[in-house]
């Protein structure tokens, strides 16, 4: 029991209460892996993507350590076309 709480029965209490979801601390988990170039980012990507699948899909929704860094590398690279286009970019580069 908390105790700062009078109670059980006390609906508040004066701490604060953290939430977080596991598959937000998976996805932290593969980030910092793919940071420091190890390739068991796409393990933690693969754990979410079986906890989501399909019946009999499992298998198909799996990826690759290859895959994952073309999808990361892809959409955050600096030459991405879409990031060329914002203006903070090219504010940043000259």
């Amino acid at each position: 029991m908390d105790p700062a709480w009078a109670s059980l029965n006390e609906a508040q209490s004066a701490h604060d209460v953290f939430a977080i979801r596991l598959a937000d601390v998976y996805l932290i988990a593969a980030e910092t892996q793919m940071k420091v170039g190890n390739l068991r980012a796409a393990d933690y990507v693969n754990v979410l993507r079986t906890r989501a699948d399909k019946a009999g899909k499992a298998g198909a929704m799996q990826i690759t350590s290859t895959q994952l860094t073309l999808v990361l590398y892809g959409i955050n690279a600096p030459t991405n076309w879409l990031v060329s286009q914002s203006t903070g970019w090219r504010r940043c580069t000259n």
